[in-house]
């Protein structure tokens, strides 16, 4: 048998985002989500080889790219409390809009954006909290009525 164990309060299961400008990216989610600084290691050279930072009970892991580890894009799902104020806040920090935040028939209110980055974050806000049974009756009552 494995024994897993983990360093105190850290998530079993974290995106690691790979970006050209670690420390904006850092001061972007800290910033719009209220994340907090857990972890950073520098490179010698001065430059951020890893961090973590916490959003809730959960966290994101930021590196810096190298030519052998380049910059990638990815996407990324977070329910908050305020979700007109995080897409406010993303937008005064260099978020570009993908979709505003609207009902998304699924119990959730839900838009995303793209953060300085190229990384996709889809922010949502539970407004009711519905069973898969009933997510996929409203979607087929949206559905356009094929011919």
């Amino acid at each position: 048998m494995v024994k897993h164990t983990l360093p105190p309060g850290t998530p079993v299961l974290q995106p690691y985002l790979v970006v050209s400008d670690p420390d904006r990216l850092i001061n972007f989610i800290r910033t719009v989500f209220g994340g907090t600084e857990a972890m950073r290691i520098h490179r010698p050279d001065g430059t951020v080889m890893h961090a973590e930072v916490r959003i809730g009970n959960s966290g994101v892991m930021v590196g810096g790219a190298t030519e052998q580890d380049p910059a990638r894009h990815t996407m990324l799902h977070v329910y908050v409390a305020d979700l007109e104020g995080t897409f406010a806040t993303a937008y005064a920090h260099g978020a570009e809009q993908i979709a505003p935040p609207m009902e998304a028939g699924d119990g959730d209110r839900r838009g995303g954006f793209k953060d300085p980055f190229g990384n996709e974050w889809w922010v949502a806000a539970r407004i009711e909290t519905l069973k898969a049974v009933e997510i996929e009756k409203r979607l087929r009552e949206k559905a356009p009525a094929s011919s």
